[in-house]
């Protein structure tokens, strides 16, 4: 829980700043770039047909990029925020408390640990309740 309230109090805001540099601002560049080379390119050989797919593609491409950065990213962080939740708690305090978690077996924990479409992707964002303790014990 103190490391829930870390992320979300502490941790949110480099999230959001995340978010503007590595996801907003790398679109707005991909629009510019495709009005440029429209620019460039004459209008018999660049229709509005071709324009629209390059934007879609390009955005598509940069959108998807920036996303798996941004989860790898949520994901450092939510394992920095249980590192200084332990300082807060007591390392052995949390290390306790995750196992007891995991020796539970959830099946909303157990469902994430499998290799279903959505476990793979929440595993993407989200750090497993066996990482959260293998990087407790390694810090």
């Amino acid at each position: 829980m103190a490391a829930s309230f870390i992320f979300q109090f502490k941790k949110w805001k480099i999230v959001i700043k995340y978010m503007l540099t590595r996801l907003l601002l790398p679109e707005i560049l991909a629009v510019i770039a495709v009005l440029v080379l429209s620019e460039i390119v004459s209008e018999p050989y660049f229709t509005v047909e071709m324009f629209t797919a390059v934007v879609a593609v390009l955005l598509f491409g940069v959108l998807f990029f920036s996303m798996s950065s941004l989860g790898r990213y949520i994901k450092k962080l939510m394992l920095m925020a249980d590192v200084e939740a332990a300082e807060l708690v007591g390392k052995e305090a949390l290390l306790h408390s995750l196992r007891k978690i995991d020796d539970l077996g959830l099946e909303d924990l157990e469902r994430l640990k499998g290799s279903g479409l959505k476990a793979r992707f929440w595993r993407w964002y989200r750090p497993s309740v066996p990482q959260r303790i293998e990087n407790l014990l390694a810090s």
